[in-house]
Protein backbone atom coordinates (compact mmCIF):
# COMPACT_ATOMS: atom_id res chain seq x y z
CA UNK A 1 0.00 0.00 0.00
CA UNK A 2 0.70 3.80 -0.34
CA UNK A 3 -0.52 6.72 1.22
CA UNK A 4 0.46 10.02 -0.05
CA UNK A 5 -0.20 13.29 2.04
CA UNK A 6 0.93 16.57 -0.45
CA UNK A 7 -0.02 20.14 0.86
CA UNK A 8 1.43 23.54 -0.75
CA UNK A 9 2.87 25.99 1.88
CA UNK A 10 5.37 29.06 2.31
CA UNK A 11 8.41 26.69 2.23
CA UNK A 12 9.44 28.73 5.82
CA UNK A 13 6.47 26.50 7.72
CA UNK A 14 7.74 23.36 6.25
CA UNK A 15 8.70 21.88 9.02
CA UNK A 16 6.21 23.57 11.57
CA UNK A 17 3.40 21.71 9.08
CA UNK A 18 5.26 18.03 8.70
CA UNK A 19 4.88 18.34 12.51
CA UNK A 20 1.30 19.06 12.59
CA UNK A 21 0.46 16.04 10.26
CA UNK A 22 2.48 13.71 12.16
CA UNK A 23 0.65 15.23 15.26
CA UNK A 24 -2.72 14.56 13.28
CA UNK A 25 -1.15 10.43 12.15
CA UNK A 26 -0.35 10.01 15.84
CA UNK A 27 -3.87 11.20 17.26
CA UNK A 28 -5.96 9.26 14.40
CA UNK A 29 -3.91 6.14 15.77
CA UNK A 30 -4.38 7.02 19.43
CA UNK A 31 -7.75 7.85 19.63
CA UNK A 32 -9.73 8.23 16.26
CA UNK A 33 -11.76 11.01 14.82
CA UNK A 34 -14.47 12.73 16.54
CA UNK A 35 -18.11 12.39 15.40
CA UNK A 36 -17.85 15.40 13.25
CA UNK A 37 -14.99 14.06 11.61
CA UNK A 38 -16.54 10.74 10.60
CA UNK A 39 -19.14 12.34 9.55
CA UNK A 40 -16.97 14.54 7.40
CA UNK A 41 -14.87 11.95 5.94
CA UNK A 42 -18.72 9.75 5.24
CA UNK A 43 -19.98 13.17 3.33
CA UNK A 44 -16.33 13.55 1.33
CA UNK A 45 -16.95 9.94 0.33
CA UNK A 46 -20.43 9.60 -0.68
CA UNK A 47 -19.33 13.31 -3.16
CA UNK A 48 -16.80 11.65 -4.20
CA UNK A 49 -18.32 8.10 -5.16
CA UNK A 50 -21.30 9.95 -6.68
CA UNK A 51 -18.83 11.75 -9.30
CA UNK A 52 -16.85 8.20 -9.63
CA UNK A 53 -19.80 6.34 -11.02
CA UNK A 54 -20.47 8.32 -14.01
CA UNK A 55 -17.34 7.67 -15.19
CA UNK A 56 -16.26 4.47 -17.19
CA UNK A 57 -12.44 4.40 -15.35
CA UNK A 58 -14.51 4.12 -11.94
CA UNK A 59 -15.51 0.70 -13.74
CA UNK A 60 -12.45 -0.28 -15.10
CA UNK A 61 -10.20 0.25 -12.39
CA UNK A 62 -12.41 -1.34 -9.97
CA UNK A 63 -13.16 -4.38 -12.38
CA UNK A 64 -9.63 -4.78 -12.87
CA UNK A 65 -8.53 -4.51 -9.14
CA UNK A 66 -11.00 -6.66 -8.12
CA UNK A 67 -10.18 -9.45 -11.06
CA UNK A 68 -6.31 -8.98 -9.76
CA UNK A 69 -6.77 -9.27 -5.91
CA UNK A 70 -9.51 -11.75 -6.21
CA UNK A 71 -12.46 -9.55 -4.57
CA UNK A 72 -16.04 -9.88 -5.52
CA UNK A 73 -16.86 -7.19 -8.17
CA UNK A 74 -20.37 -6.86 -7.15
CA UNK A 75 -18.78 -4.98 -4.01
CA UNK A 76 -18.46 -2.46 -6.08
CA UNK A 77 -22.20 -1.76 -5.70
CA UNK A 78 -21.80 -1.55 -2.49
CA UNK A 79 -19.67 1.00 -1.72
CA UNK A 80 -21.88 3.62 -1.38
CA UNK A 81 -23.59 1.17 2.20
CA UNK A 82 -19.74 0.28 2.68
CA UNK A 83 -18.93 4.60 3.25
CA UNK A 84 -22.02 4.58 5.43
CA UNK A 85 -20.82 1.96 7.32
CA UNK A 86 -17.31 3.76 8.08
CA UNK A 87 -17.21 3.97 11.81
CA UNK A 88 -14.48 6.23 14.12
CA UNK A 89 -12.90 2.72 15.23
CA UNK A 90 -12.62 1.33 11.82
CA UNK A 91 -10.62 4.66 11.17
CA UNK A 92 -8.50 4.62 14.56
CA UNK A 93 -7.36 0.89 13.90
CA UNK A 94 -6.75 1.77 9.60
CA UNK A 95 -4.53 4.57 11.00
CA UNK A 96 -2.66 2.16 13.44
CA UNK A 97 -2.59 -0.53 11.19
CA UNK A 98 -1.49 1.43 8.01
CA UNK A 99 0.60 5.06 9.19
CA UNK A 100 3.89 3.60 9.90
CA UNK A 101 6.17 6.91 11.27
CA UNK A 102 9.27 5.03 11.08
CA UNK A 103 8.99 4.44 7.11
CA UNK A 104 7.88 7.19 5.28
CA UNK A 105 9.95 9.33 2.77
CA UNK A 106 9.47 13.11 2.35
CA UNK A 107 10.13 15.17 -0.23
CA UNK A 108 9.89 18.80 -0.14
CA UNK A 109 9.93 21.10 -3.18
CA UNK A 110 11.13 24.59 -3.06
CA UNK A 111 11.63 27.56 -5.00
CA UNK A 112 14.36 27.97 -7.06
CA UNK A 113 16.92 30.31 -5.90
CA UNK A 114 17.62 33.47 -8.55
CA UNK A 115 20.54 35.33 -8.34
Amino acid sequence: YRIDIGFGCDPERVDELVGAVFAEIERLGAEGPDSSEVASIREIGRRRHERSVKNNGYWQHGLLSSLRYGDDPRLLLEAGSLIESVTAEMIRGAAKKYFDTDNYIQVVLRPEETD
